[in-house]
């Protein structure tokens, strides 16, 4: 008897990863900016593992364009500190204007990271406990699925119920695109802010 052979996992680098989920961010705002310009805003919602996680990265390279949809960002995080050694420029902790809070209970260590773009745009990834920027790190992509975006949006409240806010210095004067761009501030009077 022959045993069937196991699926195969995809394996994607961190930058394929971080292309994809941009272009996943970039269609959801191009279906919303369509289907209502009007009332073109609201709120994306973000839970990863750290801020350099790929998601968070995807998110953070996007960050001009959701503000200028006017789409608020509030994000769980699982770890304040990067993951990697490798030195990250700029992350979401950077922007003001993104709500951040910091889950530090570790019983929720089996939670997939998600990002939830309205209503049946969902993105979920591998649990906390594993790093996602792993190549065959587990991924799926949910578009036109009302009932999943629902139910990834209540985990998202009641891990946003849990997580504490984040004492963070923020640049409160400098746009997203100007951290993006890792541009230093000349003027420092009455720049930093806490959140």
């Amino acid at each position: 008897m022959r045993l069937p052979s196991p699926p195969r996992i995809a394996v994607v680098s961190r930058e394929d990863k971080e292309a994809k989920l941009k272009s996943f961010i970039a269609d959801a705002l191009a279906v919303r900016r369509e289907s209502a310009p009007e009332c073109f805003n609201g709120t994306f919602t973000l839970v990863a593992r750290a801020p350099d996680s790929p998601v968070a990265q995807a998110v953070l390279a996007m960050a001009g364009e959701i503000a200028a949809a006017n789409i608020a960002v509030r994000v769980v995080l699982f770890e304040n500190e990067p993951m990697s050694e490798d030195c990250i420029t700029a992350s979401l902790l950077d922007i003001g204007a993104i709500d951040a809070r910091l889950l530090n209970d570790h019983r929720f260590a089996s939670a997939h990271e998600q990002l939830v773009l309205g209503e049946g745009r969902v993105w979920i990834g591998d649990c906390m406990r594993r790093d996602p920027a792993k190549r065959d790190a587990f991924e799926m992509y949910h578009e036109n699925q009302v009932s999943t975006a629902s139910h990834a949006a209540a985990s998202f409240l009641k891990l946003w119920d849990k997580s504490i806010t984040l004492n963070r210095v923020v640049a409160s004067k400098v746009a997203a695109d100007v951290i993006l761009a890792g541009q230093q501030i000349t003027d420092q009077t009455d720049v930093a802010s806490r959140r």
